[in-house]
């Protein structure tokens, strides 16, 4: 009876220990361990995604919001993680600016209000973005190929089609 128990006491020690070591992996170009995205919610202008919800909401300037059922699909959640930990998003202060060179002025039209929280197996991290400056700093690069990716995602959706066009992004 005591070695049945000392073995299923050691089952479960190394079951978790496997457990455990599924959610660290290698470590991320942050240097933190690798994180699986557990919720997002992302906005961008007018739309919030909620992955925990599984809504997408649109919130015109000149009309009532409007919220539609709208999930990503488990590779499409990986495509996202996989390029926050290429980019070292998890290291990003939780309000980015992006810089200009010295002599280069400008600024884009619409700006483009970001906000990313996102719920991962190894904590959280909010970030908010306004992509208002024509910049080329790597970073901001980053974060535009991160929107991108979201977006595109968000608008091959069916369920985004049914949405009112947005209004603009400020």
């Amino acid at each position: 009876m005591r070695s049945t128990s000392i073995a299923a006491i050691s089952t479960l020690l190394v079951l978790a220990l496997v457990g455990c070591a599924g959610t660290s992996g290698a470590p991320g170009s942050d240097g933190q361990p690798k994180r699986k995205i557990t919720a997002l919610v992302f906005t961008y202008g007018d739309m919030t995604l909620d992955t925990a919800a599984g809504t997408l909401t649109s919130r015109p300037r000149n009309g009532a919001p409007q919220t539609v059922a709208l999930r990503l699909t488990p590779d499409e959640m990986a495509r996202i993680n996989a390029k926050m930990d290429e980019m070292g998003f998890f290291a990003y202060p939780d309000s980015f600016i992006a810089t200009m060179p010295a002599g280069q002025g400008g600024e884009l039209s619409p700006a483009v209000m970001y906000r990313y929280e996102v719920a991962t197996t190894a904590g959280n991290k909010t970030l908010s973005w306004t992509d208002s400056v024509p910049s080329e700093e790597h970073k901001a690069v980053q974060l535009r190929e991160l929107a991108s990716l979201i977006e595109g995602i968000i608008q091959a959706k069916p369920e985004y089609k049914t949405l009112p066009a947005a209004s603009g992004y400020l």
